[in-house]
């Protein structure tokens, strides 16, 4: 997006972007105020009618989440899409961390009233992280049915894990993971050169955004000369291509290992290892799937890394949570793929919902929140 091209869109000049708003940030910070208002009146909206169900079993509190996302994805998609662009940009330009924590304090204020009514007074906070990771992948549209039914059924499972520790069968989403492993992948970049250039840009989509892409930046970035970045890639499109392509082998490696049986680990050394994850400094590859999600969100073209984003996720969380020691007086069973889908959309959610809080403050909103989930599942210090 350019000043130019909202400017054309709004049959106006630049010149009045600069006049009325003083720079093209400006107005998109300023947009941003009228989004979050909106927002607002969603989440009043929504309130009010989840406030007339209460006493539902879990199950159904369950369905009425999934409904939740979905109306605010299917909609309500504007809101949906500057909720997300805010977190990324946030953690980039401190100009929009105002804004990001007035998100946060949006949802915060939502999930304090609807808590309640859907039996979750004491898990507000966890599920208002859970509701930012699974909005962020319900963006995007893989094949609309199977998405919908298998949000229902995540919900659902979600409630379950709250109440029980675990998550039960998940036929929908194993259903769709496996579709999703059986989709054709794009076609890996080959050529040294090609590969290097690609790389490039998926790092620097991760450090400063798709919007920062170009040919110059990309050629400064890789090394390479402008001429061999315009040969392999010629028009924009392609370089993006090329990048995104690059962020999702990236994703679809990430859990390659094998999932063995490895040290046990204790429920202070994963509070710890989630505080430190969320005071990490380099963002980057988060911000570089982030990126890679709104693309694939908006751009029938990028379909293909759908399936893979939304079903297959959780191998490095399956990783983590085989190594925790369950308490011995419980009779819960071994933590698998569904728990950990779960959790990794819950982390997901957490690492974004923390964008916008200052590194002194993080620890204090992430500890309390990773403790509750470990107590959630049966695991003790």
């Amino acid at each position: 997006m350019s000043a130019r091209q909202v400017a054309q869109t709004a049959g106006a000049t630049t010149s009045l972007i600069n006049y009325y708003f003083g720079s093209f940030e400006q107005l998109l910070l300023s947009t941003q105020s009228q989004v979050i208002a909106a927002t607002r009146q969603w989440c009043d909206r929504q309130s009010a009618a989840v406030a007339g169900l209460s006493g539902l079993d879990p199950d159904a509190s369950g369905h009425v989440i999934a409904a939740l996302i979905d109306d605010l994805c299917t909609n309500h998609r504007p809101l949906a899409f500057a909720w997300a662009e805010c977190q990324m940009l946030s953690a980039r330009h401190p100009a929009w961390l105002p804004a990001a924590s007035e998100w946060r304090l949006v949802w915060t204020e939502f999930w304090q009233k609807v808590a309640p009514a859907l039996g979750l007074a004491d898990n507000a906070e966890v599920t208002r992280m859970f509701f930012n990771g699974e909005t962020s992948l319900h963006r995007i549209r893989w094949q609309a049915p199977l998405d919908r039914a298998a949000l229902s059924e995540t919900c659902v499972s979600w409630m379950r894990l709250l109440h029980t520790g675990r998550t039960g069968p998940m036929p929908l989403r194993d259903h769709a993971r496996a579709q999703a492993i059986e989709t054709p992948a794009p076609a890996l970049l080959e050529g040294t050169i090609e590969r290097t250039i690609a790389d490039a840009a998926a790092d620097l989509i991760g450090q400063a955004g798709a919007g920062a892409i170009t040919h110059r930046a990309v050629a400064r970035a890789s090394g390479a000369n402008l001429g061999s970045v315009t040969h392999h890639f010629p028009t924009s499109n392609a370089l993006m291509s090329a990048a995104f392509e690059r962020i999702y082998a990236r994703v679809t490696q990430e859990g390659a290992m094998d999932i063995q049986e490895v040290s046990h680990m204790s429920g202070q050394a994963f509070v710890e290892s989630m505080v430190y994850y969320s005071l990490a400094s380099d963002r980057s590859g988060m911000l570089a799937i982030d990126e890679l999600t709104a693309a694939a969100g908006r751009d029938a073209g990028l379909a293909a890394f759908g399936g893979i984003l939304r079903y297959t996720r959780g191998k490095s969380s399956l990783r983590l949570l085989s190594r925790l020691t369950s308490d011995p007086a419980s009779d819960q069973g071994p933590l698998g793929q569904g728990e950990a889908a779960l959790f990794s959309a819950w982390i997901q959610g957490m690492g974004r919902d923390t964008l916008s809080v200052g590194p002194n403050e993080r620890p204090r909103a992430v500890e309390p929140c990773v403790r509750r989930m470990l107590d959630i599942i049966g695991v003790r210090d």
